[in-house]
């Protein structure tokens, strides 16, 4: 099947070019002729106006009958007020009651040393998700990003504060609520004491949208105490857009083609960042390895796509099925790992869901310890898409994992994670920081992921996370020498790249439409925050890079 010239569905087909005379994969009889076959079928390439799909159906062999009948549905558009910011969002906090200058309230201001944690912040009520240190003075600050500004017409925040509150957003003040009028410091009071019923009332921000800028924006928030010895505090912010209903501009009607030319897998082209977009590197830094995608064999010498291997923990449901020309291949200029809707049993139990995974080690290939490593990459949106870009000790991802994304949507509407795990010798989570990508409604686009791992002395090393050339998290672990001993520098991490659907910490595939829950029974992100997963999903590597420092 076609859309205006660009193949989206090819079913019981080989791959590679279809001409007049190739042959369907197998041949279909008695009931199977008839039976109706559900597909989801990647439309975001369609146009205003007039559109042209086209089919070819193919014979498996000399045949007396041929059927054909098709038809398209839409699903629903996004909803007209899509969560910017969530509840249960990460923000970084400063709670140590210290003087601050107007700094802290910009978009690049370095908050990489402050604590952080979701929402809802304080002490002392006990309903508390991150407990905050007692200060007259506490101050929040969360990053996200816009593409387009000129979408909303409105902003409308929800905050929960006990006392006071000033909000700012890019550094200009916009609210504030329960503080006395003039200059705010670090020793300023609430207005009046919030007590009872009355700390937990929501009130409601209108926010002006001129204040967006394109990319990186930040809402900063200091919540201050009605007396210094207070007993409690709280704090919880959530901001909602209103989208501007705008009719598309009509494409001209393409010109059709009788006999398109068959694309088995889109070229990234539109909008794949190059290494221009990351952060100068430091001086003596080589680069030790390159993977372009550019066919489907030099990949194949660095990484194993995983085959007949099912994932039980962490409740994911996915099966890792040997299917690699269609599931892991590499066409086109990018790897693709594909995950599809499709029962496979193997041991005793049935799979509902088959994807795709590969891993450097399971061909003898690591890399340095210290240096940069960068992906471009696009990510599937969805209320049960886990997918992950990451970083294997040689001696084990319990020694050490270094998560360039880890995409947890369902707990983060449009974020993935930067992380850090030493499990076995200190604990699971030393860094895990969420960062808003896009809008997870809008077709899904390529960044760039990069970590520095930066070798302070022989027990202390820096992480530094860039996503496009911006900063989003830091971690300084003062005890790597528990890894750095553990393998040799210029051989430490292997590479691992995977398409998860399913699991505790997302939402569960079979149940849609998304409820706002998480497999594992918790809370994620508001219902109608996020789409619903849709089958095929893709995972798009475009290059890997790797410098020794």
């Amino acid at each position: 099947m076609y859309l205006d010239g660009q193949e989206i569905l090819r079913d019981n087909m080989p791959t590679g070019t279809i001409t007049g005379s190739t042959l369907a994969s197998t041949g279909v009889y008695d009931n199977d002729e008839s039976a109706l076959h559900e597909k989801s079928v990647p439309l975001a390439g369609i146009k205003a106006g007039t559109n042209v799909l086209a089919v070819e159906v193919h014979q498996a062999g000399p045949s007396s009958d041929l059927s054909f009948w098709m038809e398209l549905a839409a699903s629903v558009a996004p909803p007209a007020t899509p969560t910017v910011i969530s509840s249960n969002a990460t923000w970084r906090f400063r709670d140590n009651g210290e003087s601050y200058d107007a700094s802290w309230r910009t978009a690049s201001f370095n908050d990489s040393a402050w604590k952080s944690g979701r929402g809802e912040f304080g002490y002392g009520d006990g309903d508390e998700t991150t407990t905050t240190g007692k200060a007259t003075t506490v101050r929040f600050r969360h990053v996200f990003n816009v593409s387009n500004p000129a979408a909303y017409s409105a902003l409308s925040a929800r905050m929960v504060r006990d006392d006071g509150a000033v909000v700012y957003l890019n550094g200009s003040e916009i609210a504030r609520s329960n503080m006395p009028s003039g200059t705010v410091t670090n020793t300023t009071l609430a207005s009046s004491n919030i007590a009872g019923s009355a700390e937990k009332t929501v009130q409601m921000l209108s926010i002006p949208p001129s204040k967006l800028v394109v990319g990186a924006n930040v809402i900063a928030v200091e919540v201050h105490q009605a007396w210094a010895s207070s007993s409690d505090l709280s704090f919880s912010f959530a901001l909602d857009g209103t989208v501007v209903a705008t009719a598309p501009t009509p494409a001209p009607a393409p010109t059709p083609t009788p006999t398109p030319t068959p694309t088995p897998t889109p070229t990234p082209t539109g909008g794949v960042p190059t290494e221009a977009v990351l952060p100068a590197l430091p001086s003596g830094a080589s680069l030790v390895f390159t993977e372009e995608f550019t066919n489907d064999t030099s990949w194949r010498n660095t990484w194993l796509p995983y085959q007949n291997n099912y994932m039980e923990p962490n409740g994911i449901k996915n099966y890792w099925l040997s299917k690699n020309t269609t599931q892991v291949s590499s066409e086109g200029g990018f790897l693709r790992m594909t995950g599809l809707k499709e029962s496979v049993t193997m041991g005793g139990k049935t799979y509902n869901y088959t994807s795709g995974m590969v891993g450097s080690r399971d061909k003898g290939k690591y890399f340095p310890a210290f240096g940069r490593y960068a992906f471009a990459a696009r990510m599937p949106h969805g209320h049960a898409e886990w997918t992950c870009i990451w970083l294997r000790h040689r001696s084990g991802s319990s020694v050490l994992e270094v998560d360039l994304s880890d995409q947890f949507e369902a707990q983060g509407a449009g974020t993935a994670t930067n992380a850090v795990h030493k499990p076995s010798t200190e604990r699971m989570n030393l860094l895990n920081h969420p960062v808003y990508i896009e809008d997870p409604f809008q077709a899904p686009t390529w960044h760039v992921w990069s970590v520095d791992i930066i070798k302070i002395d022989s027990k202390t090393v820096d992480f530094k996370f860039y996503v496009d050339g911006r900063l989003t998290s830091t971690y300084r672990d003062a005890k790597a020498d528990s890894w750095i001993t553990k393998a040799p520098e210029d051989a430490a991490f292997d590479i691992a790249i995977d398409h998860k659907i399913g699991g505790n910490w997302v939402a569960d595939p079979d149940v849609t439409p998304y409820n706002g829950k998480l497999t594992n029974g918790t809370t994620g992100v508001r219902a109608g925050t996020i789409p619903d997963s849709k089958y095929p999903s893709y995972l798009d590597v475009a290059w890997t890079k790797v410098w020794k420092f």
